[in-house]
């Protein structure tokens, strides 16, 4: 199965793990235009194999949807309230 890197980039956004626990993630995510970090608490899912077209995805860890966010990932705008949920989760 494939995993979330320790530290990849998304959208313009550097993200990195900052703790791990099974498939819970506290993450710093930085924009290069933004002066200071943000933080996300997320609840993996395992994203199933799959073909698209010629294409073959092998299952792996994956973000919550943006629907699912607010109820497996939340974003914090300091490091302390992202280490509260991570820790309550």
């Amino acid at each position: 199965m494939k995993v979330i890197a320790d530290q990849f980039v998304k959208k313009g956004f550097v993200h990195k793990v900052i703790a791990r626990d099974g498939m819970k993630l506290l993450i710093e995510r930085k924009h290069h235009t933004a002066a200071s970090p943000h933080w996300e608490v997320v609840k993996l899912r395992v994203s199933p194999e799959k073909r698209v077209g010629e294409r073959t995805y092998m299952e792996g860890e994956a973000y919550p949807s943006s629907e699912a966010w607010g109820s497996q990932g939340w974003t914090y705008t300091d490091l302390e309230s992202a280490k509260a949920k991570f820790d309550l989760l």
